[in-house]
């Protein structure tokens, strides 16, 4: 696991970004990107205040169930500002600390979501459909379903043996 000053590092990173005037770019409009409801940072993500969230993540917390909606948080922020890797990597971050605390299989769906929408973003869109499945794993609905509905309509390319993920009722 990440040390703290690791990951003060990331949010500063990240806080530089989102100040350096980084236009955001309105691809990640045709996906949706899933943010904790009630967790740390999802009111301030929601209405585009990227700045005080990343201020409000800046105190870690030391209990893993809060610091898995922290990492879950910094990876939308990261999506919404176009620093894909350390989406990715705060993503893969969520992921791991999901295997030790008590996240339901929703929210583990859903930070596969998000990695998903990452990975489309960097141009990885058979790791992006690779995800998007992992998170139908974990549970079927409707956002994860859309999101992975758009991916194989854009990229006829991809495997779609796995049809039965697109056919889930709503």
């Amino acid at each position: 696991m990440p040390t703290t000053s690791t990951l003060t590092k990331k949010l500063i990173a990240t806080f530089l970004l989102i100040t350096s005037g980084t236009a955001i770019a309105a691809p990640t409009d045709k996906f949706t990107i899933a943010v904790i409801e009630g967790s740390a940072g999802s009111k301030l993500i929601k209405s585009g205040q990227l700045q005080a969230n990343v201020k409000q993540l800046d105190t870690l917390s030391a209990e893993p169930n809060k610091l898995f909606e922290q990492y879950m948080s910094l990876c939308a922020v990261n999506i919404k500002v176009k620093a894909l890797d350390a989406a990715k990597q705060t993503c893969s971050e969520a992921i791991e600390l999901s295997k030790h605390v008590e996240a339901r299989d929703e929210l583990i769906a859903y930070t596969y979501n998000n990695l998903a929408i990452a990975k489309v973003l960097a141009s990885d869109h058979q790791g992006a459909y690779n995800d998007f499945n992992s998170a139908l794993s974990f549970e079927h609905n409707k956002i994860i379903n859309k999101n992975l509905s758009k991916l194989v309509r854009e990229h006829s390319e991809l495997s779609t043996t796995e049809t039965d993920n697109l056919s889930v009722a709503e």
